[in-house]
C-alpha cells in the first residue's frame, strides 16, 4: 500500500512539475515578445528579401528576436515572395512560433527525477518514522510528536539555508524539495498530536494545522509552487500513511477542510486553476471515506457536515475564476450533496443533519446570486433534497413541514428571486418550477391517507408552492399580443399543476375534473386576447389531465354505458357536472387555440365529452335525438366550424347501427331466397328514435352549413340518402305487414310492385328535379333510385320469385292481375334509364332494346299461363295445347317486334324479331312436332311453312323500303 502511495505522489509531483516549468516558459517567452513590438501597428514589409526591409522595422525585428528565448523559440516574419499588382497584393502577417519544448530520457532520470524523488522519499521517510516508532513502542507518544515536528522544522530550516545559499547550490528544486518534505511532516506531526495521541487540545490543534498550511501558503511564494503542492499533497496523504484507526473525526475534518482551503487559495492566488480544482477532487475522495465510517454523536455529524458545506459551498469561491465549467459545476454540487444527503440518513434524519444540508444548499444557493455558472449545482441539491425528502422513513409532519419550508425558500425562492430582478437562466426556471412540484408529490407520499377524503393541510402546502411557480409567470407574462416565452411557459405550467393538485386535495376525489375545469377557466383568461401556442399547449396537457382525472377517479363504466344506454347511475347530477367540467379545457381551446388542425380536434373533444355528460341525466331512448338536436343547433349558430356538428352526427350515427345491423342481416338472407317478414325488421319505434335523428340531423347540417363539407358533400348526400332509403323501406314494410310464408305468397308480388314503383317514383322525380334546377346531385340521385327500382325487380320479381317457377299469387284474370302492373314498372324503370343514359351513351341502347324484348316475351308467357293454371302460375303443369301456343306466342311477338322495329326504324327491335322467331321454328321442328301425329302434325307443319314464308317475303319488303326516320327516344 505505501509504495502504491509513493508511486502515485511521484507521478503526479513530476507531472505537475513539468505542466508549470512549461507554462512559466511559455508565459516568460510571450511577455518578452510584447514587450519587444511597438505599441502601434507596424508598417507592411513590402518585399521578402532583407536588403528591401525598412531600417525602423528592421530594427525592431532585431530587437524583437534578441529579446526572446533563443534556445527553443523563435520570432518569424513572413513577407510576399514578390512584387504584385496593387489590385492583387496582400497583406504581410506576422507569425509567431510558439516554443517546443521535449523531454529526453537523459534529462528526466539524469536531472529532474533524482531530486524530487529524494524529496518525497524525506517525505515519507519521516512517515515511516513516525508510525515504525508507535508500532515498535521505542518512544513514548509525546518523544514521538516532539521529533516529528523538529524533522519537519529541521527540513524548513534546510531549505532555507537553500534558498540563501543559492548561488552555491544553483538548483531551486533543491529547497522546494526540502520545504515539501518538512510542511507534509508538520502536518503529520499535528494531526497525531492532536488526533491520535490527544495531546494537544482541539484549539491547539487548530492553531497547529492553521499555521502549517498558512506556511505552506507562504513558502509556495518564497520557494515556488512546486512547494505549495509537494506540502499539500502530503497534507492529504498524511492520515492514511499514519495509519490510525482510532480516528478522531471532528479533528480529521478540521485538518482536510484546512489542506483543502489552503491548496484552494494557493491556485486562486497564483492563478492555477487546475491546483483549485485538484484540492477539491482529493476533498470529495475524503468525504466519501468519511461518509463510511459512521456517526457516534452529534459532534461527528457536525464536523463531516461541516466539511462537506466547506467542499459544497465555500470552495467554489476559493477556485480560481471560472475553473469549473458546464459538467463540473453540476459533478461537484452533486457529489458534494450527494455526500451531505448520506449524512443526513446515516445521522437518522436529524435536525442537526438537516441543518447542515440547508447549510449546503443555501450557501450553493448565494454563490449562484453572485457566479450564474454555480446555479447548475444548486438544482443538483435541489434534486438530492427532493430524493431524501422521499426516503424519509416515518417523519413528522411538524419536522416534514419545517424542512421543506426551508427547502422551498432556497431551492425556489432564490430562483424566484433571479426571475423578479430580470437575471434568470435556464435551469432558475426549471428548478423553480420542478422543485415545488416535487415537494408535493413527496408530501403527498408521506401523509396522503384516503384519496377519496378532503385533506385540507396538503392542499394548503401545494397551494402555497404553487405560489413560487406562479409568481414567476406573472413576472415572465408578457404583453398582450406578445407569445409567451419558454421561460414563462414552463413556470405556469408548473404552477397549473401545482394548483390542480391543491384543488384534488381540497375537494372530494370525485370532483378532480370539476378542479380541472375551474383551472382551465383561469388559464383560458390568462390567455384572453393572445393567439398563443405555449398557452395552448399548457391548455392541452390541462384537458387531457382532467379528462384522465374524470376517468380514474369515480368508476367510468357505469358513466359509460349510460352514454351507451346500458346502464343507470347512482349520482346522475354528479356524474353530469363531472363530465361537463371535463369537456370544458377543450372547449376553450377550440376558441383559444391557433392550430386549425387542433382547433377541430378540441370541438370534437369538446362535443364528445358534452354528450356524455347529457347522457347521464337524459333518458336513454332519447339520447339520438339529443344528440342530433344539438348537431342542428351548432350548425345553424357556429356554420364555420363543422367540427362539432359532425362529431354530434357521428354520435347520433353510432345509435342507428344496432338497427341497421338488422335490416341489413334480414337484407342479405333476402339475396338467398329467404323473404325479409316485417318481425324480421327493427320496430317501428326503434327507427323513429335510433335511425330517423341522424337523418334529420344530416339534412340540418347539408342546410345550415353545405359549404363546410366542401370535399365530402357529395358522399354524405349518398349515405344519408342511402340511410333514408333503409328508413323509408322498413316503414313500407309495415303496410303489408307479411309475416308468415303463406302472406309472402299470397301478397309478396303485390308489395314488391309497390315498393319498387316508389323506389320508380322518387327516382324520377328526383330526374325532373336536377332537370329543371340543373343540379347534378338531384339527377344522379335519380338515377340511382331508378336503378335500383329495376334491380330490385329484375333480381326479386323475374329471377328469384317469378310466379312461373315459384309460388306467387298473380291474380285469377289474365290481363287483368299483378303481372301486368308488376311488369310495366319493371319496363318503366327501364325506359327512364334508358332515357337518362342513352342520349350520353348511344351505344348501350340496344341492350335496353333486348332487356325490353326480353321482358314482354316473359310477360306473355306468364299472361298465357295464366289462362290455363289460374292465378297460382305453378299449380298444374303445362299441357301439349298450352306448349304449342307458346310457340305460337313467340312467333307472334316475333312479328310484332319486327313490326315495330321496322316502323321506328330500329335495328335492334329487328334483331331481337329475328332471333325470336328462330327460336320459335327450332321450338317447333325440334319438340312440338314431334309430340304431334296424323293431320294434326301435317296441318302444325303446314302452318309453320306458311309463317316462314310470310316472314321471309315481310323482311324482305322491309329491307327494300328505305329506312324510317327513327322515333325520337
Amino acid at each position: 500500500m505505501e509504495a502504491l502511495i509513493i508511486v502515485v505522489l511521484g507521478a503526479a509531483i513530476i507531472y505537475l512539475w513539468n505542466r508549470t516549468t512549461d507554462l512559466q516558459r511559455q508565459i516568460e517567452w510571450l511577455k518578452q515578445v510584447v514587450e519587444a513590438v511597438p505599441a502601434g501597428p507596424v508598417d507592411p514589409i513590402p518585399a521578402s528579401r532583407p536588403s528591401e526591409i525598412p531600417e525602423p522595422v528592421a530594427a525592431q525585428r532585431a530587437a524583437a528576436m534578441q529579446a526572446a528565448p533563443t534556445h527553443r523559440a523563435e520570432l518569424q516574419f513572413e513577407a510576399e515572395p514578390e512584387p504584385k499588382p496593387e489590385s492583387e497584393k496582400i497583406e504581410p502577417r506576422q507569425r509567431f512560433a510558439m516554443p517546443e519544448f521535449s523531454l529526453d530520457f537523459e534529462d528526466l532520470f539524469g536531472r529532474r527525477l533524482p531530486i524530487w524523488a529524494g524529496g518525497i522519499a524525506l517525505a515519507v521517510a519521516g512517515f515511516f518514522l513516525v508510525r515504525y516508532s508507535i508500532e515498535a513502542g521505542l518512544i513514548t507518544p509525546p518523544v514521538r510528536v516532539i521529533l516529528g515536528f523538529a524533522f519537519g522544522l529541521v527540513l524548513l530550516a534546510a531549505a532555507e539555508a537553500a534558498f540563501r545559499f543559492e548561488g552555491l547550490i544553483r538548483d531551486e528544486r533543491v529547497r522546494q524539495a526540502l520545504a515539501g518534505a518538512g510542511l507534509a511532516t508538520l502536518y503529520a506531526s499535528f494531526y497525531l498530536a492532536g488526533s491520535v495521541y490527544g495531546l494537544l487540545g482541539s484549539t491547539l490543534s487548530f492553531v497547529g494545522l492553521a499555521s502549517v498550511t498558512g506556511a505552506a501558503i507562504g513558502l509556495s511564494f518564497r520557494f515556488g509552487l512546486p512547494c505549495a503542492v509537494l506540502g499539500l499533497v502530503g497534507g492529504f496523504a498524511a492520515p492514511t500513511l499514519v495509519g490510525s484507526e482510532d480516528a478522531n473525526v471532528p479533528m480529521l475534518a478540521l485538518y482536510l477542510a484546512l489542506v483543502t482551503a489552503g491548496l484552494a487559495l494557493t491556485g486562486k492566488r497564483q492563478d492555477r486553476a487546475w491546483l483549485g480544482l485538484a484540492s477539491l477532487g482529493g476533498a470529495l475522495g475524503w468525504g466519501i471515506l468519511l461518509l463510511t465510517t459512521g456517526f457516534d454523536n452529534a459532534t461527528d455529524t457536525l464536523a463531516v457536515g461541516g466539511f462537506l458545506l466547506l467542499v459544497g459551498a465555500a470552495m467554489p469561491l476559493l477556485l480560481a475564476h471560472d475553473s469549473l465549467r458546464g459538467f463540473g459545476r453540476v459533478a461537484v454540487a452533486g457529489l458534494a450533496t450527494l455526500q451531505m444527503a448520506v449524512l443526513v440518513d446515516q445521522a437518522n434524519y436529524t435536525f442537526l443533519a438537516w441543518s447542515l444540508y440547508a447549510l449546503l444548499a443555501a450557501g450553493i444557493a448565494v454563490l449562484g446570486w453572485k457566479y450564474p455558472r454555480m446555479r447548475e449545482g444548486s438544482a443538483v441539491a435541489a434534486a438530492t433534497a427532493l430524493w431524501i425528502l422521499a426516503i424519509w422513513p416515518d417523519p413528522a409532519v411538524r419536522d416534514f413541514a419545517v424542512t421543506g419550508t426551508v427547502f422551498a425558500a432556497i431551492f425556489a425562492g432564490m430562483p424566484v428571486l433571479h426571475v423578479w430582478r430580470g437575471r434568470e437562466v435556464t435551469v432558475d426556471v426549471w428548478q423553480l418550477s420542478l422543485f415545488p412540484l416535487g415537494l408535493i408529490a413527496a408530501a403527498i407520499w408521506h401523509f396522503s391517507g384516503d384519496f377519496d377524503t378532503v385533506q385540507t393541510g396538503l392542499a394548503g402546502t401545494a397551494f402555497a408552492l404553487s405560489a413560487f411557480p406562479a409568481i414567476a409567470a406573472w413576472r415572465l407574462l408578457p404583453e398582450a399580443g406578445v407569445p409567451l416565452l419558454r421561460h414563462g411557459a414552463i413556470a405556469l405550467s408548473s404552477a397549473t399543476i401545482a394548483l390542480f393538485a391543491a384543488g384534488i386535495l381540497a375537494t372530494p376525489l370525485w370532483a378532480a375534473p370539476v378542479v380541472g375545469g375551474v383551472v382551465a377557466c383561469g388559464i383560458s383568461a390568462l390567455g384572453r386576447h393572445r393567439s398563443d401556442r405555449a398557452l395552448a399547449n399548457i391548455g392541452w396537457g390541462l384537458a387531457w389531465t382532467t379528462l384522465v382525472a374524470c376517468l380514474i377517479t369515480v368508476d367510468r363504466s357505469a358513466q359509460l354505458e349510460r352514454a351507451m344506454g346500458d346502464a343507470e347511475t347512482e349520482n346522475a347530477l354528479r356524474d353530469m357536472l363531472r363530465w361537463i367540467a371535463a369537456a370544458v379545457p377543450f372547449a376553450l381551446l377550440a376558441i383559444g387555440e391557433p392550430r386549425k388542425t387542433l382547433v377541430q380536434i378540441a370541438e370534437s373533444s369538446a362535443a364528445l365529452l358534452a354528450y356524455v355528460a347529457l347522457a347521464q341525466i337524459i333518458p336513454a331512448d332519447y339520447l339520438a335525438w339529443a344528440a342530433a338536436a344539438a348537431a342542428i343547433l351548432l350548425a345553424g349558430r357556429l356554420a364555420s366550424r363543422a367540427a362539432a356538428p359532425i362529431t354530434l352526427l357521428a354520435i347520433a350515427a353510432l345509435w342507428a347501427l344496432a338497427p341497421l345491423a338488422v335490416w341489413l342481416d334480414a337484407g342479405l338472407n333476402s339475396l338467398f331466397g329467404i323473404p325479409i317478414m316485417v318481425s324480421d325488421l327493427p320496430a317501428v319505434m326503434t327507427v323513429m328514435m335510433r335511425i330517423l335523428p341522424v337523418l334529420t340531423a344530416g339534412a340540418g347540417l347539408l342546410w345550415f352549413a353545405p359549404n363546410a363539407f366542401p370535399s365530402t358533400l357529395q358522399l354524405m348526400f349518398a349515405g344519408f340518402a342511402a340511410l333514408g332509403l333503409v328508413t323509408a323501406h322498413i316503414l313500407f314494410k309495415q303496410i303489408f305487414a307479411l309475416d308468415t310464408p303463406e302472406q309472402f305468397r299470397s301478397a309478396g308480388l303485390i308489395e314488391r310492385s309497390a315498393w319498387e314503383a316508389a323506389l320508380l317514383a322518387i327516382g324520377y322525380g328526383l330526374h325532373q328535379m336536377g332537370t329543371k334546377r340543373n343540379s347534378a346531385t338531384s339527377s344522379m340521385a335519380g338515377q340511382v333510385a331508378a336503378a335500383a327500382a329495376f334491380a330490385h325487380f329484375a333480381y326479386f320479381t323475374v329471377i328469384l320469385h317469378n310466379p312461373l317457377w315459384v309460388p306467387q299469387w298473380a291474380g285469377p284474370w289474365p290481363i287483368l292481375n299483378w303481372l301486368l302492373p308488376a311488369y310495366a314498372i319493371g319496363a318503366a324503370a327501364l325506359l327512364l334509364l334508358r332515357r337518362m343514359w342513352g342520349a350520353a351513351r348511344p351505344i348501350i341502347l340496344p341492350v335496353f332494346d333486348a332487356i325490353i324484348m326480353a321482358l314482354i316475351s316473359l310477360l306473355a308467357l306468364s299472361e298465357l299461363r295464366n289462362v290455363f293454371a289460374g292465378g297460382w302460375l305453378t299449380s298444374i303443369p303445362v299441357t301439349q295445347t298450352e306448349d304449342l301456343l307458346r310457340s305460337l306466342l313467340g312467333i307472334v311477338l316475333a312479328i310484332g317486334f319486327l313490326l315495330w322495329g321496322s316502323r321506328s326504324g330500329t335495328r335492334s327491335w329487328r334483331i331481337g324479331s329475328l332471333v325470336l322467331m328462330l327460336g320459335a321454328v327450332l321450338k317447333v321442328f325440334w319438340f312440338d312436332t314431334a309430340a304431334l301425329e296424323g293431320l294434326t302434325r301435317i296441318a302444325s307443319v303446314m302452318a309453320l311453312g306458311f309463317s316462314l314464308i310470310g316472314i321471309g317475303w315481310f323482311y324482305s319488303r322491309q329491307l327494300a323500303r328505305p329506312a324510317a326516320p327513327a322515333i325520337a327516344e
